[in-house]
C-alpha cells in the first residue's frame, strides 16, 4: 500500500504544475492589464426621411462632437467639449486628438453637426440638459450651385460659400460599447430651392424658332441671416401640422438675391438654373421670382421676354431639411409652373 502511494505521488505533483501552467486568463476581467480600445468615429451619414442615404464625408470636412460618460465622470461635464472631428483622405477616417478609450461600466452619450464652427462665423452651443443644439449668426450668400445649367440637381454644397448646416437631432447612445464605432445620422436643417425650366412641345416643332434661351432667373428678397434653435428630435415632417409651425429658425436681414446669369438653352426637358441653400421662413410677399428668356426665330429675329410672379404663390414657407422644386413650362402665350416638395 505505502509503495503505490510513493509511486502515485510524483505524478499527481506534475499533474498539479501543469495546470497552473496553462490557466485561462479571461481579457478584461483576470488580465491585470485589460485590452484599451479606443473612441472610434466612422461610417458618419446624411440621411432623409426617404431612406437616401450617402457618406457625410462627401458634404464635409469636419464636424463638431460634444460627449459625456456617465459613471466616470460628472453628468455635466462633458468628455468631449464641441471637439473636432476630421476626416483624413489618404486613411478614410475620421480622426481626433488625443484619443478617447471607452470605460468599461459606461454610459456615454455623443451629438454632433457639420460643419464644425471653425470654418464659419458662425457660434455654435449645445443645452447640457435638454442636448438641444444652437446655432448662430449664419449667413448665407446666394451661391447657386446651377450657375452652369445642367439636367441634373448637384446637391453637395462643399467648398461654397454657404454652409450646408447638419445636425444628428436624436444623439447617439452607448453602453459598455467597447470597440463600437460611433456612426452619426446628420439631417439637414436648410432648406433648399430648386428652380427648372423647360419648353412645350408646340414650340420645340416648331419651324420658325431656331432657339430658346434662359438669359437669367433672380429670386429677390430672401433673409440674409439667421440663427438656430434646436426644438425636434427629428425632420419636420410637412404632414405633422405640430411639426410645421414649429419654429426653429429666427431670421433678418431680407436683402439675400439668389441669380442664376449663364445663359441657357431651353428644351424639352428641364434645365436646373438654380439650386439654392435658403433659410426656413414664412416667405415675405416681398419675394419674388423673376425669369428673362428669349426666343430666337429663324429668320435672325429675336423676342426678349420677362416673367415675374410672387415667391410665396408657390411655396408660402419652407422649413428646414426640405427640397422646395418649381417647373417652368413656356408656351407660346404663356407660362405655367408645378411644385414638388421633398424631404431631403
Amino acid at each position: 500500500m505505502f509503495s503505490r502511494l510513493s509511486y502515485l505521488l510524483p505524478l499527481y505533483v506534475l499533474l498539479l504544475s501543469n495546470c497552473a501552467q496553462n490557466d485561462v486568463v479571461v481579457p478584461g476581467l483576470d488580465d491585470p492589464k485589460p485590452r484599451e480600445v479606443p473612441i472610434s468615429f466612422e461610417g458618419s451619414y446624411v440621411n432623409s426621411a426617404t431612406h437616401n442615404t450617402n457618406n457625410l464625408c462627401a458634404h464635409h470636412k469636419t464636424m463638431g462632437v460634444w460627449a459625456w460618460c456617465n459613471g466616470m465622470w460628472n453628468n455635466n461635464t462633458p468628455i468631449l467639449n464641441n471637439h473636432i472631428i476630421t476626416y483624413n483622405e489618404n486613411s478614410s477616417a475620421w480622426t481626433y486628438s488625443p484619443t478617447l478609450l471607452w470605460n468599461k461600466g459606461g454610459h456615454y452619450t455623443f451629438f454632433a453637426y457639420a460643419p464644425h464652427k471653425h470654418q464659419s462665423d458662425a457660434s455654435v452651443s449645445i443645452d447640457s440638459q435638454t442636448k438641444m443644439l444652437q446655432i448662430n449668426n449664419v449667413a448665407l450668400h446666394g451661391h447657386n450651385l446651377q450657375n452652369t445649367p445642367s439636367n441634373y440637381m448637384k446637391d453637395s454644397f462643399k467648398d461654397t460659400p454657404d454652409v450646408d448646416w447638419m445636425i444628428d437631432r436624436n444623439g447617439h447612445y452607448a453602453q459598455d460599447a467597447e470597440s463600437m464605432n460611433i456612426a452619426f445620422t446628420m439631417q439637414h436643417i436648410l432648406a433648399k430651392l430648386n428652380i427648372s425650366i423647360q419648353a412645350c412641345d408646340k414650340l420645340m416643332a416648331s419651324s420658325c424658332i431656331s432657339a430658346i434661351t434662359a438669359d437669367s432667373i433672380i429670386v429677390s428678397a430672401l433673409p440674409a441671416q439667421g440663427n438656430f434653435s434646436q426644438k425636434l428630435t427629428d425632420t419636420p415632417a410637412l404632414s405633422s401640422p405640430n411639426d410645421d409651425t414649429t419654429e426653429e429658425w429666427t431670421t433678418h436681414s431680407p436683402h439675400l438675391n439668389i441669380k442664376a446669369t449663364n445663359p441657357g438653352n431651353i428644351t424639352k426637358e428641364p434645365t436646373y438654373l438654380i439650386e439654392s441653400l435658403l433659410f426656413p421662413h414664412a416667405t415675405s410677399t416681398e419675394s419674388t421670382i423673376t425669369i428673362y428668356y428669349t426666343f430666337h426665330y429663324s429668320d435672325g429675329e429675336k423676342e426678349e421676354c420677362r416673367y415675374r410672379m410672387p415667391l410665396n404663390e408657390a411655396f408660402p414657407r419652407f422649413i428646414p431639411g426640405h427640397s422646395y422644386t418649381i417647373t417652368y413650362t413656356i408656351y407660346p402665350d404663356q407660362i405655367t409652373y408645378l411644385t414638388n416638395i421633398l424631404e431631403w
